[in-house]
Parts: structure tokens; sequence; C-alpha cells
């Protein structure tokens, strides 16, 4: 069994004793030496006797010495005051200095030191002091290599001169332990720093360890106004998961909540949390918020998606049911107006072949406006006829054709079925509102996919629409007397440079406040209310023109003065489309 190193006090004042009775043998030998010479009454048979054993207690103190300082693994030196170099070194200093212990006797010990005003340091602490316990210095060996030592001196006389004992304990393997320990905690608090979760590492009691910058962006908080602190107390939106980390610290159990939704500034946020007990002989918990706001909205999306190829689907299907009963309701009506059309030649022969009067005939059917309402069976019929044809072509599955086409005609059939669609009748009063179309003649055909850029008038459509409506129930709220009709108006050019088409829909809403309009195209925001929208539509539009066409889109704002002399503010989307092939 090994046993315990000596303490570096232990150790120094162990070699020290030998160093003084060392001393002490070799003054009596030269006493002898000096007494052998003045007195002659001895014999030098006694006096050999007697040097001979001084000289023995001598040389066993020595070896004494070297047989201790040797055995023990702690670099020992003893140095010379006057030279500052070495004149004893035991096997341990070979080795912390990379050089044999016979080879280092006559180097200066500075040599050693990796900055000399150090050892000039030291030397100056055992003037003032007397002593030097436990300094810590970095060296260098003869190749180069660096150890760390904490070094010990006692001052001693060494071969009748002063010198110094130096113990020199090796912290290299500590040091680079240290090193790779703060190498490890920088590698962790970075990777904590860069992950967009927050994390959050509580104590037993529930007070915080650490804090990442994701937890700051989360909850408004910085690291030094909560570390140490009680979390429920700094961050009482937390306070809510209070029983789920006491419930982890009892249990030692991971615990997860998926999709928590959080309210805050007239939205909401949806966040998975998840509490991890420490492990080993730690206590606590580590507290993990993720934002998974997009996936939420992407799932939803993905499900309205599927939801919308469904209605699709079912809209198809209902659409060729509806043509065939309105196919004979037009064909009826027309067989009607047709059998009572007294301008017909064969229709009055007709008549008058059953006895009745043709005139007569007029004269009743026009009493009763019949001829209007015919006409109005027709009319009506027709439309439904129109509606039925866009929405088979507005649902039918898109190919991604890019194919020759007239953009006032796909701005006309989407307006169309803008008309139609409830949503745009009920709950924005699409009908109501003032449709103003500037269709430039003669624009050349644009190569696009024709689907696509309906969807993208469609939904601008929409939002104007819905910015309209909220105007005029603003307007109404504060108590105007005057509520402005909803203006939309719908406008196609030819670019100046000849090589794009240029689309503007415009409105007279409330338009758009500057810090939002760099904002528009970006997936998910949305300045709708909690409900209304995903964030999606603007975002669709940028991608169908811009990535899909290698077109442009952007918004402006609108100023115009009306008739009462009121300024009118509003918004225009501008869509350019290449008329070369996309």
């Amino acid at each position: 069994m090994t046993s315990p190193m000596p303490s570096p006090e232990a150790l120094l004042a162990e070699v020290a004793t030998l160093r003084r009775e060392l001393v002490k043998l070799q003054s009596e030998k030269a006493e002898l030496e000096l007494l052998m010479e003045m007195t002659t009454e001895y014999s030098d048979e006694v006096a050999d006797e007697l040097f001979d054993t001084v000289e023995a207690t001598q040389q066993e103190s020595e070896q004494r010495f070297e047989v201790i300082t040797n055995t023990v693994p702690v670099p020992i030196l003893v140095s010379r005051v006057a030279e500052d170099v070495i004149v004893y070194a035991n096997t341990a200093a070979g080795e912390l200095t990379g050089m044999a212990s016979e080879a280092l006797l006559g180097q200066g010990i500075v040599e050693f030191y990796s900055n000399a005003g150090e050892r000039k340091r030291i030397l100056a602490t055992v003037d003032k002091e007397g002593h030097v316990n436990n300094w810590e210095i970095r060296g260098k060996q003869i190749g180069g290599n660096v150890f760390w030592a904490a070094v010990f001196i006692r001052p001693l006389v060494f071969n009748a001169e002063p010198g110094l004992l130096e113990v020199y304990y090796d912290l290299t393997a500590s040091k680079e332990a240290e090193v790779e320990i703060l190498r490890l905690q920088h590698l962790l608090q970075n990777i904590t720093d860069s992950m967009p979760s927050a994390l959050i590492t509580l104590n037993p009691t529930g007070r915080v360890l650490t804090w990442n910058p994701a937890a700051e962006r989360l909850t408004g908080q910085t690291s030094n106004r909560v570390m140490g602190r009680l979390l429920w107390t700094t961050c009482p939106n937390l306070a809510r998961y209070r029983d789920l980390f006491e419930q982890v610290v009892k249990d030692n159990q991971v615990i997860h909540q998926h999709r928590e939704q959080w309210a805050a500034n007239g939205g909401s946020t949806h966040y998975e949390i998840s509490i991890f007990p420490l492990a080993d002989d730690l206590k606590g918990a580590v507290l993990r918020i993720d934002d998974v706001t997009e996936r939420v909205q992407l799932e939803e999306m993905m499900f309205q998606s599927a939801k919308m190829a469904s209605v699709g689907g079912l809209a198809a299907g209902v659409a060729h049911e509806i043509n065939n009963p309105l196919s004979g309701l037009l064909q009826s009506a027309q067989m009607l107006q047709m059998a009572l059309d007294i301008d017909r030649p064969r229709t009055r022969e007709r008549l008058q072949g059953c006895g009745i009067d043709p005139l007569g005939l007029a004269r009743y059917l026009n009493e009763q406006n019949l001829p209007e309402y015919l006409a109005g069976i027709r009319s009506t019929g027709e439309r439904a006829a129109r509606i039925v044809t866009d929405l088979l072509s507005f649902s039918r599955k898109s190919s991604s054709q890019f194919v020759p086409h007239d953009l006032n005609s796909l701005v006309e059939q989407i307006l169309a079925l803008a008309a139609a669609d409830y949503d745009l009748k009920k709950r924005y009063d699409f009908r109501n509102l003032e449709i103003i179309l500037e269709l430039s003649p003669g624009l050349p055909l644009v190569i696009c996919d024709g689907p696509q850029v309906e969807q993208v008038v469609l939904n601008l459509v929409r939002n104007a629409a819905q910015a309209l409506t909220q105007e005029q129930k603003y307007r109404r709220e504060r108590g105007k007397s005057a509520i402005k009709r909803g203006r939309l108006t719908l406008r196609t050019s030819l670019v100046p440079s000849g090589s794009w088409v240029r689309l503007e829909v415009e409105d007279n809403g409330p338009g758009i406040p500057e810090e939002l309009r760099t904002r528009l195209f970006e997936p998910f925001f949305t300045t709708k209310a909690m409900g209304e929208g995903t964030g999606l539509g603007l975002w669709l539009c940028w991608t169908i023109v811009v990535e899909r066409h290698k077109g442009r889109i952007w918004a402006e704002p609108v100023q115009s003065h009306t008739e009462a002399a009121e300024i009118e503010s509003g918004t225009r989307f501008i869509v350019e489309l290449p008329i070369g092939e996309a």
C-alpha cells in the first residue's frame, strides 16, 4: 500500500532538519581537524579514530538526505543564493525539467521559468518574508514543453554558503484538466446560447442556475436579473409550470407538454414544454421551451389544403350535377320564348291554327310581364352557368403549364367568380363595393400559369375587400356621418419598357403603416385579427409571382382627395409579369 504524499511543510521541515545535522557534522569535523593540529598529546591512532567516527556520521546524514529526497516523488532543488544556480536536484526535479538531475547542477533556475520577472518576485518575497508558500508558476522544460508548479521555498545553509531549499509540486496535469474543463464549459455555453430553445436550469427550490439568450427573448428578462432568483416570481407567466417542475424533481421523470398556447399582443403563440431532471447527484431540473407556432400553422395549412382539395372535388361534382338541370332549365326557357314570340311567322301560324289571336295573346303576355320574366329566367340561368363554368375551371387541378394568357380575361374571370364567393358577399359585402375596371386593351399575351395568376388576383381582391370592410366598421364605430363607399380598382397596363405587363389592385381602405409594408410578404405574418387569417395569402402571391413567374410584386400607399376635400388613404398592390416565357 503506497504511503500518502507528505505535505510541503512537513517535507521542508524534514529536509531542513537533515541539512542542519549535516552542517553540524561538517562543523564538528572542522573543529576536530583544528584540534588535531594544535594538540600533539594525542596519538595519530586516537585522532584517526575520532575523525573516522565524525566522517561516518556525516556520510550517514548525507545518505539519509539523498535517500529521502530521491524517494519522495516531489521535485526538490537546492540553489545557491549568490548566483541563483542549482547545487542539488533530486530525481523528480530532473523529470519535471526534462533533464537528468546531475545535469541540472550549475544551471540557473531562472532558465526554467517562462517569466524571468516571476523568479525575481519570488526571491524578493523570500528576502522580505523569509519564505514562499504555494506560489504558482508557469515553467518550461529544456525541450520547450510547458509545465505548471506550486513553489515552496525555505532558506538554508548549504556547504557553508547561503542557499534556498525549493520544493515544486507539479500542477501540469491539474492545469490541463482545468483548461479542458473550461473548454468544455465554453463549448456547452456556446451550444446552449446558439439553441433556439429557451433553456432554464433550476435548483430544487426553483431558483435559476442558467439562462440562455433564447430565454431572454422569450421572457424579456436578462440573465443578470434572474440568476439566483425564484423563477416563478421573476417570470409570472412561467408560474403555470411550477407544479410540473416539482413533480419532475420528486419523481425524477421527464414531462412533456405539447402545443401550449399563449395569448399575447392580440395573437397567440404555440409552445412545447419539456422538463428534464438533472442527472447523477445533481438536484434540480431543466426547463426547455420551444416556439412551435410555425409548425402548428404549417400543420393547419396542410389540413386546410387537404380540406380545400376535398371541397374542390366536391364543388366540381356539385357543379357537374347542377349543370344538367341548369341546361334543361335554360333550354326550356328558350323554348318558351320561341313558342310565345308572335314575331316569328311559324309561331303566328300555329297560334292561328289553334284559334288563338296572336295580337291578343301578345297584349296579355305584356300585361303580365311574362316576356320579362322569361328573359330574367334565361339571364339568371346563364349567369349560374357562367359561375359553374368558372368554378369548374378554378377547382380543376392545374398542370402548371405556362401558356399564353390574356391578363384582362383572367382578371374579368376571377372577378366574376369573386362576385359569387360566399365569404366575399356575406362577410366583406363585396357586392356593395364600387368595382372600377381600367383594363388596357390590346395587351400582349403573357406566358404564365393561368390558374396561379387567378389565385394571385383573388387573394389581392379578398385582402382589399376585407380592408374596406374594416374601414367601414371603423367609421361606424367612430360615429362618422358620411360613410364612404368602398372602392376597388383593378388596372392593367403595359410597362413603358414594353417587356412587362402590369396589374394594379387599388383600394381606398385604411392603408398599411410603413413599418408593416416591409413584412407583408413574410410567411405567417398577418395584420388580421386572430382567426381571420393565417398570414399565407400574400406570401403565396409572392411565391407565385416572384419564384414561379420571375415577376415582381410590391405594395405602396395611395392618397387622394374626395369631393368633400377629405384625404383618402389606401393601398395599391402592383404585380408585374414578364411577357416572355417564364
